[in-house]
């Protein structure tokens, strides 16, 4: 099984390290741009590090990606 950026971001959002988590969210991102789950976790990530304008960028661009 191969592991992902995503995937390492969400290792590092349990062990509440938004810092590491951002990392891998965002490179993530760069191969998957379109994908609105990764955009919700890095909001997350943005809140957990008191950085709410860019969070609250990621989870309009989440809900814009995901609009079902």
């Amino acid at each position: 099984m191969t592991t992902t950026d995503a995937d390492r971001g969400q290792v590092w959002l349990e062990r509440n390290r938004p810092d590491m988590a951002e990392v891998e969210f965002r490179k993530a991102l760069v191969d998957d741009p379109e994908n609105g789950e990764i955009h919700a976790m890095l909001a997350l990530c943005l809140v957990g590090l008191d950085r709410y304008d860019e969070a609250l960028d990621e989870a309009m661009r989440a809900l814009a990606l995901e609009a079902e």
